[in-house]
C-alpha cells in the first residue's frame, strides 16, 4: 500500500506499513499556526470520534463546531485545519484508511477510490448521535489495541461495516465541494489570500490586496480563485465571516452586533440581509 500523505507523514505513523488502517488513540486538535499556515489535505480518508471537549474546524472553507460524540468525516482532498478560538482544544480517536481498503478485502463492497474520486460522492462532514456509528468506531479502537488473535479480521468487517453504512445514510451525491485534484496544483498559487482572509477576516479585505499577495493580476487571480475553491473571493470572504458569526452565536454570550462587528461587518443591518440570504434567516438577537 502507499504510504501516507506527506502532510501526515510527521504525525502518523504505521506499525504495519502493508496494512491500510491506522488507529490513534486520544489525539487532540492543534490550533491552526500562523506561522505554518498550509492546511492539511491527503487522499486517505480520515475519521475521528470525538471524545471531549469543543472544538472549531475548517473543512473546505466551512466552519464546524464539534462536541463529544460526533463524527468528523474528512473526504479526499479536503483542505482542513483548526481554528483557534482561545479555549482548550477537543480529543478523539483517529481513523486514517487507504481508498482501497474495502476492495482489498472484500471485492463486492464498494470502491472508494472510484466513489469517491470518479463519482465524485463525498461523505457527511460532521454526523451527530450516531451510536451504532460510535460503537463501531469504539470497537475498532479496543481491536487496534489489545490486538487478540484475528484481530485484524474483526477490524476489517468493523470499518466495513461503518462504511456500509455511511453510503446508505451519509453521502451527497450532488458534486463534493471538495478541492478537485485537477486543482490542487492551483492551490498553493492561492495559498497566501486564504491565510491573509484567516488572520484578516475582522478587517476589511480589499481584492486587490489579495491579489498582490499572490502576484497576479485581480482579473486573473479571481478566476483562479473560483476555480480552486468554488466561489467567488467576495462570496468566499462573507461565507467565512458567517460561518465564523454563527459560531460565536453558539459559543459565545454576545450581542448580534458585538458578534457582526468582530466578524468583519460594520454595517449590522448588511450582516442581517447577508445572513437572511445564505441561512434563510435574519437572526435578529440581542
Amino acid at each position: 500500500m502507499e504510504k501516507l500523505s506527506s502532510a501526515l507523514s510527521d504525525t502518523i505513523l504505521f506499525s504495519d506499513p502493508n496494512y491500510p488502517i491506522i488507529v490513534k488513540s486520544d489525539y487532540s486538535y492543534k490550533p491552526y499556526d500562523p506561522k505554518n499556515p498550509s492546511p492539511i489535505f491527503h487522499e486517505e480518508l480520515e475519521i475521528k470520534l470525538i471524545l471531549d471537549g469543543v472544538s472549531t474546524l475548517m473543512v473546505d472553507g466551512v466552519i464546524h463546531t464539534v462536541h463529544p460524540g460526533d463524527i468528523v468525516v474528512i473526504n479526499p482532498y479536503e483542505h482542513h485545519y483548526t481554528i483557534d478560538t482561545g479555549t482548550p482544544v477537543a480529543k478523539y480517536h483517529l481513523y486514517m484508511l487507504s481508498l482501497d481498503f474495502l476492495r482489498i478485502y472484500n471485492p463486492h463492497t464498494p470502491d472508494l477510490r472510484y466513489k469517491l474520486l470518479g463519482e465524485k460522492v463525498c461523505f457527511q462532514t460532521i454526523i451527530h448521535n450516531d451510536e451504532r456509528l460510535q460503537h463501531i468506531l469504539l470497537s475498532a479502537q479496543n481491536e487496534w489495541n489489545d490486538r487478540d488473535e484475528n484481530w485484524q479480521l474483526i477490524l476489517n468487517h468493523l470499518m466495513t461495516e461503518f462504511f456500509v453504512l455511511l453510503f446508505r445514510n451519509y453521502t451527497n451525491t450532488e458534486q463534493s465541494n471538495s478541492i478537485q485534484i485537477s486543482s490542487l496544483q492551483n492551490y498553493d498559487s492561492i495559498l497566501p489570500a486564504l491565510v491573509y482572509i484567516n488572520e484578516n477576516y475582522a478587517q476589511k479585505i480589499s481584492v486587490d490586496v489579495l491579489a498582490e499577495l499572490c502576484r497576479f493580476s485581480k482579473c486573473y487571480f479571481c478566476r483562479l480563485f473560483k476555480k480552486v475553491t468554488g466561489k467567488t473571493v467576495v462570496s468566499y470572504i462573507n461565507h467565512y465571516r458567517l460561518n465564523l458569526a454563527n459560531h460565536l452565536m453558539q459559543t459565545q454570550n454576545l450581542t448580534t452586533p458585538e458578534i457582526a462587528k468582530r466578524c468583519g461587518f460594520d454595517d449590522i443591518n448588511y450582516f442581517y440581509r447577508l445572513h437572511k440570504r445564505y441561512f434563510g434567516q435574519s437572526h435578529r438577537g440581542r
